[in-house]
């Protein structure tokens, strides 16, 4: 038998879920990457790699039921790209005010 529309949403979110804590994880890496002087020469490759993966919350979030990360992600995506575009100096003091919301967000999605 067939499962429904609903079953697989439900499903998809779940799988969603289970991806969204890995992004958790690699969000993490990346931002300690940047705050860590000890890897200054990976810091222009963690700062696009977290910009990116920002960026791909900022579209999914909403669309798997949580809309509070797309929310939280679109500045952070924003400031991110700002500073890739101007070959600025990493502020992870900057950085730390917009992701900190976002890790609070993909904290209470995962406790669904």
């Amino acid at each position: 038998m067939p499962e429904s529309i609903e079953q697989q949403l439900e499903q998809l979110q779940k799988n969603y879920l289970a991806k969204l804590e890995l992004d958790l994880q690699a969000l993490k890496r990346y931002y300690q990457q940047l705050a860590d002087p000890a890897v200054e020469n990976k810091k222009t490759t963690a700062l696009i790699s977290l910009q990116q993966l920002v960026h791909k919350l900022s579209g999914s979030g909403g669309c798997f039921g949580f809309p509070d990360i797309s929310t939280c992600s679109e500045p952070l995506d924003t400031y991110l790209l700002a500073l890739i575009n101007n070959n600025e100096q990493c502020q992870t003091e900057g950085i730390s005010k917009l992701i900190t919301p976002l890790f609070a967000a993909i904290q209470q999605a995962l406790k669904k």
